[in-house]
C-alpha cells in the first residue's frame, strides 16, 4: 500500500490553482505535477509549488496514480475517459459530464477498472442531508436560489450545469429520487447557453421544489429554504448560517460548523483511493443531477426554439 497518492492536475486555471494548493499541502498526496493547453500558465503554476511542468498530458499520466480534472465542462467525458484508461483515478470537478450517456459511460468503466471516480460537488460536504432531515424529517416545499455575477467562467455550458447542478444533486441525495419537471424557464444574456433559469419539481408527489439560478446577478446569492410540518430550515451559505423556524415564530440558530470544503474533497478522495474508504460524494447522485440537469435544459432550449421572443415559459404537467 504506497504511503501517499501522486497526483497530477489537468487544468490550473481558477479552480485548479485551488487544487494545486490543497494537494500540496495533504499530508496523503503528493502533488506529481500539472498540465494546461496555456504552458505559461502551467509552468508558473509548477513554479509556485516546485512541482513538474508537463508539455504533455500522456507524460502527466505516465508519473501519477491520481489526477485532478479541472477544465471546461465539455472536455470532461474525453480527458477522464483517457484518465481511466490508463488506470488512473480521477477527481473531476462538476459536472460528471455534459450528457447522461457521457456520465453513464465513465461510471461503467471506472467500475470495470475498479478505480475512484469522484465529482466536485461540495454541497454533500457542506451540509450532510441527515442534518437537514433531522429537522425537517419530510420536507413539503423548497426554494433553492443560487446566482453570482457573471465572471465568465463555466461559460462553455448553460448556467443549469455551471450552477444550479449543485442543488440538483443536493436535491437526489437528500430526497433519494429525480423528481417530476413542473415548470421551467430561462433566458441568455452574457453567453450563448442559458444564463438564467427557474425551474419547479416534484418530488415524492408532495413536495414541490423551486430553483433558481443566475450568473448574470448584482451580487452573490446561495442558500435553501426547507418546509415541514413543524416549521422551516433556512440554509444561507454566504453568511454560512442555519436557521430553524418553528411554527411559534420561534427562532433557533443552529450550530454548523465551518470546513475548507475543497480540502474535505481531497480527503475523501484521498482515503478512498488508498484505502478504499466509502466516499461521501455519491457517484449516483452526480449521474442523477446530470440527467436532471439534461432534461430541464432540453425542455427550455425545445421551448425557446418555439418561441424565440418569450421568456421561455414551459409547462410540462
Amino acid at each position: 500500500m504506497p504511503k501517499s497518492l501522486r497526483v497530477g492536475i489537468i487544468g490550473v486555471g481558477h479552480f485548479g490553482y485551488f487544487h494545486a494548493q490543497k494537494s500540496h499541502a495533504h499530508p496523503l498526496e503528493q502533488l506529481v505535477g500539472v498540465f494546461d493547453l496555456d504552458r505559461h500558465k502551467a509552468f508558473s503554476v509548477a513554479k509556485d509549488f516546485d512541482v513538474s511542468f508537463f508539455s504533455q498530458q500522456s507524460d502527466l499520466l505516465e508519473s501519477v496514480d491520481a489526477v485532478i480534472i479541472a477544465t471546461p465542462a465539455t472536455t470532461h467525458f474525453t480527458l477522464a475517459k483517457q484518465a481511466l484508461e490508463r488506470g488512473k483515478h480521477v477527481f473531476l470537478e462538476k459536472p460528471l459530464s455534459v450528457s447522461r450517456e457521457e456520465g453513464e459511460a465513465l461510471i461503467s468503466l471506472s467500475k470495470k477498472i475498479g478505480k475512484v471516480l469522484q465529482v466536485g460537488h461540495l454541497v454533500t460536504f457542506s451540509l450532510p442531508p441527515q442534518k437537514i432531515l433531522n429537522f425537517i424529517p419530510k420536507p413539503i416545499k423548497m426554494q433553492m436560489r443560487r446566482s453570482v455575477p457573471f465572471l465568465n467562467r463555466g461559460s462553455d455550458v448553460s448556467v443549469i450545469l455551471d450552477l444550479m447542478i449543485h442543488d440538483l444533486e443536493f436535491l437526489f441525495s437528500l430526497m433519494g429520487e429525480k423528481g417530476v419537471l413542473l415548470e421551467a424557464c430561462g433566458r441568455k444574456y452574457q453567453t450563448h447557453y442559458l444564463d438564467e433559469v427557474r425551474a419547479s419539481f416534484l418530488f415524492k408527489k408532495t413536495c414541490r421544489v423551486d430553483l433558481f439560478a443566475s450568473r448574470a446577478a448584482s451580487k452573490p446569492e446561495r442558500f435553501f429554504l426547507i418546509e415541514g410540518e413543524k416549521g422551516a430550515l433556512k440554509v444561507d451559505f454566504v453568511a454560512h448560517e442555519l436557521l430553524f423556524f418553528e411554527k411559534d415564530h420561534l427562532v433557533k440558530q443552529i450550530s454548523w460548523q465551518k470546513k475548507d470544503l475543497l480540502w474535505e474533497e481531497h480527503d475523501a478522495f484521498t482515503q478512498s483511493c488508498l484505502f478504499g474508504k466509502e466516499n461521501v460524494s455519491s457517484l449516483e447522485s452526480a449521474y442523477q443531477a446530470l440527467c436532471m440537469a439534461n432534461l430541464l435544459e432540453k425542455e427550455i432550449i425545445e421551448q425557446i426554439q418555439n418561441a424565440p421572443d418569450s421568456f421561455s415559459l414551459l409547462k410540462t404537467k
